[in-house]
């Protein structure tokens, strides 16, 4: 039977095989401990008592039946005991032999199963388990007409010098915008970039709508353009993030470097990859900012769109 616990940290609900009774777990989504509760043994089952001796019987004969119940009983008590000893010297493990350089290769245990997802062995597991029990809960996000769906929403803005004037003006404008629509229940995380990445001024995720999203009003509007365009150092900083982003929104208008798309498909090597959003912000239509863009969108499963202020 399946083993269904919550977690104690953000109350998400598991389902777990019945082999996982007994170990401790890390929670998918905020890495809390999860101990599950091993299996109860059954309760030991005493001997049944004799039958009471039939009433108008001799004193001796009820002194010999009354002896006798409390040698079955003794008897009863010394084989029960004399049992769970046996059976308690049966679980000890057994010290296995060395192998020998013609062992044949131990197989590996069975894989967990958790919900629909086949987890595989402590060996191969991967760490973050996120991917594996995804959270069923969606919010909308959009930023500069590109669509996204999900729960966490990063969004990754360029600031070099090409953005200089009324771009990054608008661009300010449309970013405090998008994170003042998003829903409450959902959270953001913002980094700018340019010669370097520039992330928001907290480690982690903020929660979306107010006070959360004027706690960072000050540094979006206080940000300022730097020569060159690098956006792959952002790219680590968002893949760090945990839990993952469920969206990620890049947007730029110059040019990058053609390493860009392979860089950050490494980046994303995951299975499910986390969605990338690309929008070409007042860039030319078919130029190779654009192609760069589609590309990076396509390995991501992402869309690409071109904003004109």
């Amino acid at each position: 039977m399946a083993i269904v616990t919550t977690c104690p940290g953000c109350n998400v609900r598991l389902t777990l095989g019945d082999e996982r009774a007994g170990e401790t777990v890390e929670c998918p989504r905020c890495d809390a401990a999860i101990t599950i509760a091993p299996r109860p043994r059954p309760a030991a089952v005493p001997p049944p008592l004799p039958p009471s001796p039939p009433t108008g019987v001799s004193k001796r004969t009820r002194v010999g039946v009354l002896a006798g119940v409390g040698v079955l009983i003794a008897a009863g008590v010394l084989a029960f005991a004399l049992s769970g000893r046996k059976a308690a010297d049966e679980v000890q493990p057994r010290p296995e032999p060395a192998p020998t350089a013609a062992a044949p290769k131990a197989e590996p245990p069975p894989a967990a199963v958790i919900g629909s997802a086949v987890v595989p062995p402590d060996a191969e597991r991967p760490r973050d388990l996120t991917s594996l029990v995804p959270d069923r809960t969606q919010y909308q996000a959009q930023f500069l007409g590109s669509q996204g769906q999900g729960r966490r929403f990063c969004i990754i803005a360029d600031t070099s010098d090409s953005m200089k004037g009324h771009k990054l003006a608008d661009l300010k404008k449309q970013l405090l915008k998008t994170l003042a629509d998003l829903d409450p229940n959902s959270e953001f995380y913002v980094i700018c970039f340019n010669r370097n990445p520039d992330p928001m001024e907290y480690p982690t995720w903020l929660r979306a709508g107010s006070p959360e999203v004027e706690k960072v009003r000050a540094w979006v509007q206080s940000r300022t353009t730097v020569h060159a365009t690098r956006p792959v150092p952002a790219f680590a900083a968002a893949f760090a993030l945990k839990p993952l982003p469920d969206v990620i929104f890049f947007m730029t208008d110059g040019q990058m470097d053609r390493a860009v798309p392979r860089e950050v498909a490494a980046l994303n090597d995951r299975m499910p990859k986390v969605l990338v959003n690309t929008i070409l912000f007042a860039g030319p239509k078919g130029g190779q900012a654009e192609v760069l863009l589609r590309k990076v969108a396509a390995d991501a499963g992402g869309t690409f769109t071109r904003y004109m202020p």
